[in-house]
C-alpha cells in the first residue's frame, strides 16, 4: 500500500491532506497532488475530502486546517 491507498481506507471519515509532498520532500501543486491522490479521491464522498496543495504561505495553511478544525466540530 501507498498513502493515497492508505489515506483511502480512512473513508468515510472525513480527512485533509494539507499541503503533500513528493518523495524527494517538495510540496505538490494543486495539479499534481489531485493526480496523485486520485486514488483517494476515488474513495471519498464529495465533502468529506479536503486537499490544499501548492500553497508556500503557512499562515493560509493553518487558516484551511483550522476552518477544516472548525467545520468537523461543528458536524
Amino acid at each position: 500500500l501507498d498513502l493515497p491507498q492508505l489515506s483511502a481506507l480512512l473513508s468515510p471519515r472525513p480527512l485533509m491532506i494539507a499541503n503533500p509532498v513528493d518523495g524527494m520532500g517538495d510540496r505538490l501543486q494543486a495539479d499534481a497532488a489531485a493526480k496523485a491522490l486520485a486514488w483517494t479521491s476515488a474513495a471519498y464522498e464529495p465533502g468529506r475530502l479536503t486537499i490544499t496543495a501548492g500553497d508556500d504561505d503557512d499562515a493560509a495553511v493553518r487558516s484551511a486546517i483550522l476552518d477544516f478544525i472548525g467545520a468537523e466540530a461543528r458536524a
